[in-house]
């Protein structure tokens, strides 16, 4: 599902702001602007959405004053957002995930939004390790559930080379016919299609981003929103990899950021 965002702010052109930059970003969807605290409280509440966007000096109460009051089990994802520079250490002391110091430009607004998007899908995961634990008593991370058939055998043209799946960070096609696997350990280089290896893998981890490319989802660590409305994976490894608009709607299901 998409992130579900309330957006608080007394001045109508702050919300604006927001709510404008908000567009570029395909994995959000606007839920409702609030003028005040009180309100913000009651959406909150009755809403129940993924990500605030909180202004501190608010006309009728101090932002994050408004925002304790919010048992922390129920408390959505944080962005503080205010013009002067004296309520970071508090706001941070209020879990939150981001400070955004106006003015502040579309670029620094995509890293904060970039954040989110992690931060979402780590609470999503620990809440399916959460289920896990309460329908099986397994605590096991169900990343690191591994079937029976984890070892992967690859044809190089020295024979066959047998890899774990869940040490795989990516696979990219190299020319015809020609893989190469980007594991914890180094790079191989294999005879296959990347077609080919899809119906190898069958292994729910794995996910095609682009005609050249297939992620480990275990091994993303961030979401790049360009300018553009292109999105880039960041793996652990630093390597940025884009996602084509043919991919796109299934990686954000698969991350949890879609319908």
């Amino acid at each position: 599902m998409l992130i579900s965002t309330l957006v608080v702010d007394d001045e109508r052109e702050s919300r604006g702001k927001i709510c404008r930059l908000l567009q570029q970003v395909p994995a959000m969807e606007l839920l409702k602007e609030c003028g005040t605290g009180r309100e913000a409280m009651d959406c909150i509440e009755k809403l129940l959405p993924d990500l605030v966007f909180l202004d501190v000096n608010l006309k009728d109460m101090n932002g994050l004053e408004m925002w304790e009051h919010i048992p922390e089990e129920k408390q959505p994802i944080l962005v503080v957002v205010s013009a002067h520079h004296i309520y970071g250490s508090k706001a941070f002391d209020n879990h939150a995930l981001d400070y955004l110091l106006k003015p502040y430009d579309v670029e620094r607004f995509l890293m904060a939004t970039n954040k989110v998007l992690v931060e979402h899908t780590k609470r999503k995961q620990r809440k399916m390790e959460n289920s896990l634990k309460q329908a099986t008593g397994n605590i096991t991370r169900p990343n690191s559930l591994l079937a029976d058939n984890d070892i992967l055998p690859l044809k190089t043209v020295n024979g066959l080379f047998f890899v774990k799946r869940s040490q795989i960070l990516y696979f990219i096609s190299s020319r015809q016919h020609h893989v190469i696997a980007h594991t914890m350990e180094g790079d191989l280089k294999f005879r296959s299609t990347l077609s080919e290896l899809s119906n190898k893998l069958n292994y729910h981890g794995f996910l095609r981003i682009h005609r050249s490319t297939i992620i480990n989802l275990a091994f993303v660590k961030d979401v790049i929103n360009s300018n553009y409305g292109e999105i880039d994976v960041r793996m652990v490894n630093d390597k940025l990899l884009r996602i084509s608009k043919i991919h796109r709607t299934e990686f954000l299901i698969q991350m949890g950021l879609n319908k």
